[in-house]
Parts: C-alpha cells; structure tokens; sequence
C-alpha cells in the first residue's frame, strides 16, 4: 500500500518494471505538488478521510485469470482505476468489486493520466468521488439470466435450447438482449464477463 497525504493506492501488476513505473510516477506527482511538510499537514488536515483507490492493470492474457479481488467500498472512500484496452473494459465492467472503476485506456495521454492521479491524490471528496461512476449490474429478465447461467456453463446454444425448452433463435435472442445489457459485442466476452461475474 502505497501512502500520498491521505491518498491511499494499491497496485495490481504482474509487470514489475510497469508497476515500478505507476510507483515513480505517483511519487512524480506528489512531490512536484507538496513541497514541504506544512503544505502535507495542510492538505490531510482539510480531508481528514482516507480515500483508497487500487490501481490494476491488465493485459489481454488477463481476461482469463482471476482478476484481483475488491469489495466495492466508495461510500467508504474507495475505488479501482483499470489500464486495459476498450474490449476488456466491457468485460470487467459493472463485475462485483469493479463496479467504481474508471478505465484508462492505451491511447490515452500522459497528461490525461496525471491530472487523473492529481484529482485522486489532491481532489476534495466531491471531486473525486465523481472520477469513480458507479455502473450496476444490470438487471436481466429470468429468461436473460437462465439462458447466461447455461452459456457460462459453457454449452451450446442447442443445449440451452434443449434445457429451457425454447428453440436456438430464441435462445440467441435472449443472449443478444443480456449482451447489450452489458456492452459486450461476442459471445466470448459475455461468456468470460459471466465467469469473472460473481452475480448477475
């Protein structure tokens, strides 16, 4: 756990020299910004709570380990940001513990993500509670959820046919109306989302 202020990060990396880099960048920001001890008691003294945010970055080999676990804890100061690429953000999107996550994106530029870091560290609650947008785990219909149940057991869509008593094309319609649900575009994501997913 590393400490800024009253600024509290975890990293989640399997790349070493990565995670070094998030480390000196942190460090980067918060000494360029606090010059000295009075600014430091300063600024923990005008926010006195904590604010937790992990950091997790993930490659595309990601998508199928277990990602690190979180208990989803805004209301108590806490939040995720997510280096991964657009395609695996859909994936974890709205997944228990995840739910506060604000996704960086490759392409995004380093400024973005200092003032990103800088709103974190040195943002008042209000400011900082707004980066994190919650997205709930929406609500599928039960036909939606059985229908997901089977897919993430990995069977056809002959087989859930057969299960639920409803032909293929009404099976593929079900899993085409959860998928928007969830901004995922294949059957792959949804079925890796579904996995990852500890409820839904």
């Amino acid at each position: 756990m590393l400490s800024y202020g009253n600024s509290l990060f975890s990293i989640y990396c399997k790349d070493y020299y990565f995670k070094v880099g998030l480390q000196k960048l942190l460090d980067d920001i918060y000494h360029s910004h606090v010059v000295n001890v009075r600014l430091i008691n300063r600024h923990e003294s005008r926010y006195n709570d904590y604010f937790q945010a992990d950091i997790v970055v993930l490659s595309s080999r990601s998508i199928f380990e277990k990602l690190p676990e979180r208990s989803p804890s805004l209301d108590r100061g806490g939040a995720v940001i997510v280096f991964c690429t657009f395609s695996m953000s859909e994936v974890v999107r709205g997944i228990r513990g995840y739910e506060n996550a604000l996704f960086i994106a490759p392409d995004t530029g380093l400024d973005q993500i200092l003032n990103i870091f800088k709103m974190v560290m040195f943002g008042s609650p209000l400011i900082r509670n707004n980066l994190f947008v919650r997205t709930e785990n929406l609500a599928l219909t039960n036909k939606e959820r059985k229908v997901s149940d089977l897919l993430r057991k990995g069977l056809s869509h002959n087989e859930i046919s057969t299960i639920t008593g409803i032909t293929p094309k009404t099976v593929s319609s079900h899993l085409r109306s959860a998928m928007q649900k969830y901004k995922v575009s294949t059957l792959l994501e949804y079925r890796i989302k579904l996995i990852h997913m500890q409820q839904f």
